[in-house]
């Protein structure tokens, strides 16, 4: 018995800390990427979101990877093209 009210317990607080979470953060349609890409995983660095690299269709069915860095800083209504990084080449 003393389990299940523990357990209740938690789900309610959880609960509750989720809606609050809910009220206060929420997803917006920002703007679109300037070209069309897949295979990103977008990351937060200083407050920004950072899109490097990704895989883009070129027009004869293949596969491009791209080696762009962009960055979408809060309020902004572009992304921003950054400088590309170096990638060492392998022998």
């Amino acid at each position: 018995m003393v389990r299940a009210f523990c357990l209740l317990l938690t789900w309610v607080i959880s609960a509750s800390f989720a809606a609050d979470i809910f009220e206060r953060y929420h997803w917006v349609l920002g703007p679109a990427l300037p070209q069309p890409v897949q295979e990103i995983y977008p990351a937060l660095l200083g407050g920004s979101i950072v899109v490097a690299g990704g895989l883009k269709s070129t027009e004869d069915g293949g596969i491009q990877v791209l080696d762009s860095v962009l960055t979408l800083a809060p309020g902004a209504g572009q992304w921003e093209q950054m400088a590309a990084p170096i990638i060492p080449e392998v022998p």
